[in-house]
């Protein structure tokens, strides 16, 4: 695997992250919305 394609799928898998935490937001208070994928 290259470098670029790392680079790549890191950005893709934090996306998925993010959007899982936005799913969730206003629903977890008082804590923070949090997103998690595991490779």
């Amino acid at each position: 695997m290259t470098t670029a394609q790392q680079a790549s799928d890191d950005i893709r898998f934090m996306g998925r992250a993010i959007a899982l935490a936005k799913a969730r937001m206003g629903q977890t208070w008082p804590n923070p919305a949090v997103g998690c994928v595991i490779v």
